[in-house]
């Protein structure tokens, strides 16, 4: 009896849970006749651009940068401090620093930071998220630091939250 009972609930709950998963018959969509398609107005818009239509600029220095979202903020001074989010790895993929980790944004003043952030990063709208491609002599250069190997070239994410001063 107690298996029976249980079966029965479990089958009940499976019920239950499909008919919250599922729509009406009635909201199940229809096809869309070829006239109205033309009509319909575009998706909402995304800070993210299209595929395959990224813009990458090389800087003075042989820093390589990537708009991989675009914005219409202002751009930081060169001895500016700013809040950013970024991602840090090296070419085979291994990931050496993320702030996303800790709960806020880093916050830098740019006059102290790598070379590669010292010229990339007054480019950047606020808004905005770039990666940067950074040659040895614009990141560490010669000397290794922690894990890293001197003359190593470093790659990261940069996401431009706000410019403190």
């Amino acid at each position: 009896m107690k298996n029976t009972f249980s079966s029965l609930l479990f089958v009940q709950v499976i019920l239950v849970c499909t008919a919250l998963v599922m729509p009406p018959v009635s909201a199940q969509t229809q096809a869309t006749p070829a006239s109205q398609t033309a009509t319909r107005s575009p998706p909402a818009a995304t800070n993210a651009l299209p595929k395959g239509s990224t813009s990458e600029i090389t800087l003075y220095n042989g820093v390589r940068m990537e708009v991989m979202r675009a914005a219409d903020g202002p751009k930081p001074e060169p001895n500016a401090i700013v809040h950013i989010q970024y991602i840090g790895h090296l070419a085979d993929g291994t990931e050496f620093d993320r702030s996303y980790s800790r709960r806020y944004p880093s916050i830098y003043k740019l006059s102290d930071v790598i070379g590669c952030w010292q010229t990339g990063i007054p480019e950047m709208n606020v808004g905005s998220k770039v990666k940067f491609t950074c040659p040895p002599g614009s990141a560490n250069g010669k000397r290794p630091v922690d894990f890293i190997w001197g003359d190593t070239t470093l790659y990261f994410v940069i996401e431009l939250i706000a410019i403190v001063g």
